[in-house]
């Protein structure tokens, strides 16, 4: 029952359930578009993302709607100039994490902070009670409609070397993603460092970094197993991305092809979700060297199940460093809107700053 709930009410803020019927591939124009994708070099995008744009579009569409996507990353860019790029019109779709963006839009983390979502329901819930909200802060900041939300596998630590439990961490520098992974890493008397995605594994190997912080599976396709010896399970959050355009492009479409496009991206989005759990199981079976390892290369990390102690720390973490840090920067009426809805359905209150 949980699961239709939660169908439906993706369906319903992704526009799917409409009062109309859904378009016809006759009633659709010609039309080529432009698509900066995710992280290149995982296999949302090698396997879902890619696809969708160069094959799924032009199949339902019966050849009118065609595509091209490269890798954001691949394109030499981060994710803050994705963001900027959309809301100049330079780019007219674009996908991008969102916690890199977390220093400048603190609503971007707002429903995925460290320790708030320990498993992918969750997760869901919790992006299902902020999800308006986010949509609303985006097209007022940067002009853009996010189409699509959807998440990485379960952002782990990866060490070379040991590592028993979070304390362990002190004194190492640790890779993250965004300036909250930052808090908790600091909170934990170890020192954060920035590094894109793409740039992990070389960062590493020159022993610039201890450990680093990402997706279960994508930490294995990049082939991060390579440089890193141990694989501490506990999820730290998950990384939620987002598929956004570009306000005055968007209108500028014809609503027939607008209403297929909402469609379709409605049913990626589900496919990608549906995946993600699987896809974090498959990271740590992989990186473990486990025979269950089916999507990835597999390896042989150490692989270390968090002591309960270490979910109670991480909570701690939550309630006195990440969330008056992250109400800090967030500031009052943010505030009040998160404890409206992240925060009444994880039966938590941000104070106001």
């Amino acid at each position: 029952m949980r699961a239709v709930v939660w169908l439906a009410a993706l369906m319903v803020a992704a526009g799917q359930l409409f009062v109309t019927a859904p378009a016809r591939a006759e009633d659709l124009p010609q039309l080529h578009l432009k698509v900066a994708g995710g992280l290149g070099g995982v296999r949302q995008y090698n396997n879902f993302e890619e696809p969708f744009w160069t094959r799924t579009l032009r199949d339902q569409s019966a050849g009118r709607i065609t595509a091209e996507i490269a890798p954001f990353d691949s394109m030499g860019l981060r994710s803050g100039e994705v963001m900027n790029l959309l809301r100049l019109g330079v780019l007219s779709f674009g996908s991008t994490p969102l916690a890199p963006l977390a220093a400048d839009d603190a609503e971007s983390v707002a429903l995925d902070l460290p320790g708030l979502n320990p498993d992918i329901e969750t997760l869901r819930r919790h992006v299902f009670s902020y999800r308006d909200t986010l949509v609303r802060v985006y097209r007022e900041r940067y002009n853009v409609e996010i189409l699509s939300i959807y998440t990485y596998p379960a952002q782990v630590l990866f060490c070379n070397g040991p590592l028993r439990s979070l304390m362990d961490l002190a004194g190492k520098r640790v890779r993250v993603s965004g300036v909250v992974q930052a808090d908790m890493v600091m909170r934990l008397n170890a020192t954060p460092i920035n590094a894109p995605f793409n740039q992990i594994v070389e960062t590493m190997r020159r022993r610039a970094i201890d450990c680093a912080i990402t997706g279960t599976l994508s930490g294995n396709a990049i082939r991060l197993h390579e440089v890193a010896t141990t694989l501490f399970t506990l999820p730290i959050n998950w990384g939620i991305n987002i598929l956004a355009v570009n306000r005055e492009y968007w209108r500028s479409l014809p609503p027939s092809v607008r209403s297929f496009l909402t469609d379709q991206l409605a049913v990626l989005e589900r496919e990608i979700w549906a995946n993600a759990q699987y896809e974090t199981q498959q990271g740590i079976a992989c990186n473990g060297g486990s025979v269950e390892c089916v999507l990835g290369q597999r390896a042989a990390m150490t692989v270390v199940s968090p002591p309960e102690s270490d979910r109670q720390l991480l909570q701690r973490i939550l309630h006195d460093t990440i969330l008056p840090r992250w109400a800090e920067r967030c500031g009052e009426d943010c505030v009040a809107t998160w404890n409206a809805s992240v925060g009444r359905a994880a039966g938590l209150a941000a104070p106001t700053p």
